[in-house]
C-alpha cells in the first residue's frame, strides 16, 4: 500500500487514506484477498489516529471495496467493487431515490419548524445560523416572543442524527411553548426533563439551554442541560462564559434532576451567543477538533464593529470557524445570537 497524507489538503484524513487505497484496488496494485496494512501500523507510519485508519477502512467496506475479518483485519473484496456497483438491481436504484426524496421532504419540513433567521422586536433582536451534517438535523432553537418583550429562548441538541434524531426535535419544540408558560427558566427544564423521561428510548437524550430574557429587568435567567456555556458579550469588548454550577445532565437521562439556573445582568448593546457542540468539535484539516478553547478565542478576536448588525457579526465569526475546519461536517451546527435592546414599556 503506498499512501501518504497531504497536509495542505482539506480533505479529512480518513478521506485522503480511503482515496489512495481505492486507488490501488483500481490499478491491481492491491487484488482480491489482499490483506490491508494493520490500522495501528498504518497509523504509526502516517503519523495519525488509529481511529482516522479504521473510519477509512470502514468506508472501504461499507462501499464495497474490503471486507473485514475479525476485529482489526481488512481484505480488499473486489477489485472492481466501482463497477460491482453499478450492476445493483434497479429497483434498489429506486428504493434509494425514494428514500432521498423522503428525506428532502423531512428537511423542508424541519426547516419551516425552525424560527425565522433574524427575529427582532423592541427589545431584542435574535439571529440564527443552522448547518445540518446530514439531510436532517438533530439541532433545535425555539424563540417564544411575548407580546411585552419578554422572550424564552431555547437551543437544543438531540442525541445522534438523522430521522429518529429529527422527531425528536420536533416533538420537544411542540411542547416547549406550552412547557415555558408560567414557569422560570430552571423549572421548565425541569418538567421537560420529567416529560421526556417517560418518553424516550435508552440512550435517547436531548442537551438544551434554555434562557428567559426580562428587559425592563435587563436580566437573563440562563438553565443549561448538557450544552456548552453560552458567551457574553459586553459592550466593551468582554467575553464571559456564563456558567451555571449546577447539574446539568441532559434531559432524559435521569429522572427528579433539580435543575438550577443562573441570572445574568444585561444592558442594551449585550449580546448572548448559544452555540452547539458541533462547532468547537468541528474537525481540522490536521483531523483534530477545533476545541472549546480556540473557539472562545476566536470569538475574542473577533473584533465587534461600531455599529455592525448582529446578523453580519455572526456570519463573519462562523465564516472564521468555516476557515480553522475542513468542509465535511461530522456532526451539526447551530449558532444564535440574542441582542439585548432598550426595555419595553412597563407592565405596570
Amino acid at each position: 500500500m503506498n499512501v501518504h497524507l497531504n497536509p495542505s489538503s482539506t480533505k479529512p484524513i480518513y478521506r485522503q487514506i480511503e482515496g489512495q487505497i481505492e486507488q490501488d484496488i483500481e490499478a491491481r496494485r492491491l487484488r482480491t484477498g489482499d490483506l490491508l496494512t494493520p490500522i495501528s501500523r498504518l497509523s504509526e507510519a502516517l503519523a495519525t489516529s488509529p481511529a482516522a485508519v479504521r473510519k477509512a477502512y470502514e468506508a472501504l467496506t461499507a462501499r464495497g471495496l474490503c471486507r473485514r475479518e475479525g476485529k482489526a483485519s481488512y481484505r480488499v473484496a473486489h477489485e472492481d467493487g466501482k463497477a460491482e456497483a453499478w450492476e445493483r438491481p434497479s429497483e434498489d436504484l429506486l428504493a434509494h431515490h425514494v428514500l432521498l426524496r423522503e428525506l428532502q421532504l423531512a428537511r423542508a419540513v424541519q426547516t419551516r419548524l425552525l424560527p425565522p433567521a433574524l427575529i427582532r422586536s423592541s427589545t431584542s433582536t435574535i439571529v440564527s445560523r443552522s448547518l445540518p451534517a446530514a439531510v436532517v438535523s438533530g439541532d433545535f432553537h425555539e424563540v417564544v416572543l411575548e407580546p411585552d418583550g419578554r422572550l424564552a429562548l431555547a437551543v437544543g441538541d438531540v442525541a445522534g442524527k438523522g430521522l429518529a434524531a429529527s422527531l425528536i426535535m420536533a416533538s420537544v419544540k411542540a411542547a416547549l411553548p406550552f412547557v415555558a408558560a408560567g414557569r422560570t427558566a430552571a423549572e421548565t427544564v425541569g418538567e421537560l426533563n420529567r416529560r421526556l423521561c417517560g418518553e424516550l428510548a435508552r440512550r435517547e437524550f436531548v442537551a438544551l439551554v434554555l434562557a428567559r430574557y426580562e428587559p425592563e429587568a435587563g436580566t437573563i435567567e440562563l438553565c443549561n442541560a448538557g450544552l456548552p456555556d453560552p458567551l457574553l458579550l459586553t459592550r466593551d469588548g468582554g467575553v464571559h462564559p456564563a456558567e451555571v454550577r449546577a447539574p446539568r445532565l441532559p434531559l432524559g437521562v435521569r429522572e427528579g434532576l433539580a435543575y438550577r439556573s443562573l441570572t445574568l445582568s444585561v444592558a442594551p448593546g449585550d449580546r448572548l451567543l448559544f452555540y452547539s457542540d458541533g462547532i468547537p468539535e468541528a474537525r481540522t484539516a490536521g483531523g483534530e477538533p477545533l476545541g472549546y478553547e480556540t473557539f472562545e478565542a476566536l470569538v475574542r478576536d473577533h473584533a465587534r464593529r461600531d455599529g455592525e448588525p448582529s446578523d453580519a457579526w455572526l456570519d463573519r465569526l462562523l465564516e472564521l470557524v468555516r476557515q480553522a475546519t475542513v468542509e465535511e461536517r461530522q456532526d451539526d451546527q447551530t449558532a444564535v445570537l440574542l441582542e439585548c435592546g432598550s426595555p419595553g414599556p412597563s407592565r405596570g
